[in-house]
């Protein structure tokens, strides 16, 4: 599979995932990305990074595990 020009692969799916950011200590605001279940079809293809404040909870916003294959 190749890249979005982003960067980034594979990334629309059934919820976004956290960013881990430079200021995390520092800022009451935190970033995610990509696109979840509740987005309409053209915004999944834009990949949006949102922001969220810290204490926001939600049920499409989550993180990715990545294990590197053989």
């Amino acid at each position: 599979k190749a890249a979005f020009a982003s960067g980034f692969y594979d990334l629309l799916g059934n919820v976004s995932e956290w960013l881990e950011s430079m200021d995390r200590d520092e800022s009451e605001e935190v970033r995610h990305i990509g696109g979840h279940v509740q987005d309409r079809l053209d915004a999944i293809f834009k990949v949006p990074v949102r922001s969220a404040p810290r204490s926001a909870r939600n049920r499409v916003t989550g993180f990715r595990v990545v294990v590197a294959g053989d």
